[in-house]
C-alpha cells in the first residue's frame, strides 16, 4: 500500500484478523445468551466478558484504521476506479457492523437480538469480502 508505513499493512491484517476470529468466538455465547438456544459450549462469563472486549476494541481499531484509509487508499481507488464494487462492500458492510455493533448494547432488549443477528449474519460476510478485495486489488495492480 504506497502512502501508508510499512507496518500499516501488516498491523490491517493483524487487527482484522483478530477482529474476524473473537468474533467467531463469542457466536456460541450470543446463541446461547441472545438467542436462547441449547448448546453444549460455550465460554464462561470471565471469558466471554474478556473476548467481547477484546472484540470491541478491535473493531474500534479498525473503524481508526478505516479513517486512515479513507484519506489515501480510498480516495486514489475511487479516483482512479479500481476495486470499487469490493471497496463499497467493505465500506457498507463495516458500516453495516459498526451500526448492529451499537445496536447490540444500546437498542434496548427488544432490539438487541435482531441487532446480535444481524451482526453475526453480515460479520459472516466480513472474511470473505476483505480477501476477495485484497486479491482483485493485487490482480488489477499487476495488470496495470
Amino acid at each position: 500500500m504506497r502512502g501508508y508505513p510499512s507496518w500499516f499493512y501488516r498491523s490491517l491484517l493483524i487487527i482484522f484478523s483478530v477482529l474476524i476470529f473473537s468474533g467467531l468466538f463469542l457466536i456460541p455465547n450470543a446463541l446461547v445468551f441472545r438467542l436462547e438456544w441449547s448448546i453444549n459450549w460455550y465460554f464462561p462469563e470471565t471469558v466471554r466478558l474478556w473476548m467481547a472486549a477484546l472484540h470491541v476494541l478491535v473493531g474500534f481499531l479498525v473503524v481508526s484504521q478505516l479513517g486512515a484509509l479513507w484519506s489515501v487508499h480510498m480516495r486514489i481507488g475511487w479516483r482512479h476506479h479500481k476495486n470499487l464494487i469490493s471497496g463499497f462492500s467493505m465500506v457498507f458492510i463495516l458500516l453495516a457492523l459498526v451500526l448492529t455493533g451499537v445496536g447490540i448494547y444500546y437498542l434496548g432488549e427488544k432490539f438487541s437480538v435482531p441487532a446480535s443477528v444481524a451482526h453475526i449474519l453480515i460479520g459472516f460476510s466480513l472474511p470473505g469480502i476483505f480477501i476477495y478485495h485484497i486479491v482483485t486489488g493485487r490482480t488489477n495492480h499487476k495488470l496495470h
